[in-house]
């Protein structure tokens, strides 16, 4: 808290008390996994949180708040199989249309080698550098950057 004082940082210091049915699973099981010092940095809307576990605790839930959790703990699970099943569904029925259709298909399917690329004969021809470059197109260089 000092560091933070020091740096003119606001803060806010808070303390809660949260179940792991409450977090994600995974940001529960990282937090059992870790010891009691350690920090966890958390973003979220646009804010950074500083987390830190001063203990865990075993408390015992009764069974009417069990099945509560546990009901909706099913309905996710059959939720996200039901849209799992619909995206599966969606992507199989998907028709892809390519812009170039009318293109022969041994075009679309040739591969490109150094053989098949040219070069606009514009472009090498302004390539010859044993000319002397004026001031003037450095100075009108240096101008477009400022």
């Amino acid at each position: 808290m000092a560091w933070l004082d020091k740096n003119k940082i606001q803060y806010l210091r808070n303390l809660a008390s949260r179940s792991t049915t409450d977090l994600p699973p995974q940001m529960a099981t990282m937090m059992q996994q870790k010891n009691k010092d350690t920090i966890f940095i958390i973003n979220e809307q646009g804010n950074s949180l500083l987390i830190s576990v001063n203990a865990i605790k075993d408390s015992p839930i009764t069974a009417a708040l069990a099945a509560s959790q546990i009901e909706k703990f099913l309905i996710n699970q059959k939720y996200k199989e039901a849209t799992d099943a619909e995206v599966a569904r969606l992507r199989s029925a998907a028709k892809i249309e390519y812009l170039n259709a009318k293109a022969s298909a041994s075009n679309v399917e040739k591969p490109v080698t150094q053989s098949t690329i040219t070069q606009p004969s514009d472009v090498t021809s302004n390539l010859n550098l044993t000319e002397p470059v004026s001031e003037g197109a450095i100075e009108r260089g240096i101008m477009g950057i400022k």
